[in-house]
């Protein structure tokens, strides 16, 4: 008797299991997977991420291009002359302090 119940809720329950197991698999997927609503935010955090990194690189070029500028042969600017002379060839007076920066 009881292997008849079970019977019959396995033939009658195919259909209602069967949509369940489908809208899970898409829900999960939905979410996490590679399309899903977790990979976007992620792809907006490295989007916004790479977006700061490009405007410290624009800011650095515009530094270095202004740096450039000030070195154009027949115009060169005596206080950029200077500083590269000074690191160069460790040039300095003893009554002087030098403090290299890594860039």
């Amino acid at each position: 008797m009881n292997q008849t119940i079970i019977r019959r809720l396995l033939t009658r329950g195919r259909l209602p299991l069967i949509c369940s197991a489908i809208m899970l698999y898409y829900g999960y997927h939905a979410i996490y997977g590679a399309h899903g609503f977790i990979t976007g935010v992620d792809f907006d955090k490295r989007i916004s991420h790479k977006e700061q990194q490009l405007g410290e690189l624009v800011s650095q070029r515009q530094e270095i291009e202004q740096r450039i500028e000030l070195m154009k042969p027949g115009q060169v600017d005596p206080d950029i002359l200077d500083e590269r002379l000074r690191m160069l060839l460790g040039y300095g007076r003893t009554d002087e302090i030098v403090i290299f920066r890594d860039r």
